[in-house]
């Protein structure tokens, strides 16, 4: 399973709030990030390695247009 610390995860989550959904709760962005992805160690390290925005620009990518 993969984790991301909570001070990254707050980070996301008010970028995703003030940019796209204000709506969308740290639960909901953690679920997302650490879902069952086929990438493996790749994922979580770049999970580790990207920029709350990065991070967050990804979850954006999952809304529709």
């Amino acid at each position: 399973m993969y984790h991301i610390d909570a001070e990254k995860l707050e980070q996301v989550t008010d970028i995703v709030n003030n940019e796209t959904d204000p709506a969308a709760t740290a639960e909901l962005v953690k679920a997302e990030i650490c879902a069952d992805w086929n990438e493996g160690d790749e994922h979580q390290a770049w999970i580790e390695s990207a920029t709350p925005q990065e991070i967050a620009d990804w979850i954006v990518s999952f809304y529709a247009k």
